[in-house]
């Protein structure tokens, strides 16, 4: 059985066939790995509020301290209840990317007190150019999995940022967990890291 990636061209996978022979039983799409590491965040605790709050392992803050962050135990997860007035504050995690490649970001809302169009999970770069593609399920504005995509122009290091204030200070208060990011236009079901 040929794994077939998403975006590949089977003729490349199985040369001189026709792609129709090979979509039955014969080829499986298999969901690309979420790029995050510890999308769980564990060892993340504590609060700002306490000021004992301690970031996941692998991650780090941006803007930070929000007006509010309490980690929520969630069983196999942790989560981030975070709160801003007119402030920013997020998690943040470097990954390489490569020119051409798009990546579906997401990550689950609930709790949701203070709605906002910004985008609770967000791509940014100091060196890569890149395309927003689809954004209109990215934001804060309803609870549940939310999600967009981006295209990669150019390769390098781009920052996932997630929570409030992504890209500029706003008003928000919502608990947020589960970050992915895979290649791909698609939005796959969570894979925890």
């Amino acid at each position: 059985m040929a794994i077939i990636r998403q975006n590949q061209v089977l003729s490349n996978v199985f040369p001189n066939q026709g792609n129709q022979q090979f979509l039955g039983a014969q080829a499986k799409v298999v969901a690309p790995p979420n790029l995050l590491t510890n999308s769980s965040w564990v060892g993340m605790s504590g609060s700002v509020s306490g000021a004992d709050f301690v970031f996941p392992d692998g991650w780090t803050g941006g803007f930070w301290p929000p007006d509010e962050a309490i980690t929520i135990p969630n069983g196999d997860y942790n989560a981030l209840e975070t709160s801003v007035n007119v402030n920013r504050g997020y998690l943040q995690q470097t990954l390489n990317v490569n020119a051409g490649d798009y990546l579906n970001v997401s990550c689950f809302i609930s709790n949701l007190i203070t709605p906002d169009f910004q985008r609770p999970i967000a791509i940014t770069s100091p060196d890569v150019t890149f395309t927003e593609v689809a954004r209109q399920n990215n934001n804060t504005n309803v609870a549940g999995r939310r999600y967009g995509t981006y295209l990669m122009e150019t390769s390098g290091d781009v920052i996932v940022r997630v929570g409030c204030g992504t890209l500029t200070n706003t008003t928000q208060s919502f608990t947020i967990s589960r970050p992915q990011v895979t290649v791909g236009t698609k939005l796959y079901p969570y894979a925890k890291t």
